[in-house]
């Protein structure tokens, strides 16, 4: 019964964390509103859009993973000690490959849009 109870409270703590930013992903507009005329910018310019969106959401998935590495490393068992540190580590690489990823794609579509869309990009060029 324990077991279910945790289980329940983890999905529901994991919904009041991503709910929010899916609701917001819609009101940001998530697809470019382009009517019938969308052009090569446009789709270039969803797929950024959705790579923003794919890291909002690996954001609150890694704080719960390192906050749930961090109950393990409190429990000062050597077997979840291990654990936990394997958990951190591979967190860290995976936001270091998230990042790396974006940075490499933010580059390719600043080659590629034109200067009327690369305007509509998360940072903008200088």
């Amino acid at each position: 019964m324990r077991t279910l109870t945790t289980f329940i409270s983890f999905f529901l703590l994991l919904a009041l964390v991503i709910l929010p930013g899916i609701t917001l992903a819609a009101d940001t507009g998530l697809v470019p509103t382009c009517g019938f005329g969308c052009g090569y910018d446009d789709f270039i310019h969803l797929l950024n859009n959705i790579m923003i969106f794919i890291i909002e959401l690996s954001v609150p998935v890694s704080i719960l993973l390192f906050v749930y590495a961090g109950f393990l490393y409190l429990t000062g068992q050597e077997a979840k000690v291990k654990k936990a540190k394997e958990i951190f580590w591979s967190v860290v690489v995976g936001i270091i490959i998230m990042l790396i990823s974006w940075l490499v794609v933010y580059t390719v579509l600043n080659l590629l849009l034109s200067p009327t869309y690369q305007s509509k990009l998360p940072l903008k060029s200088r």
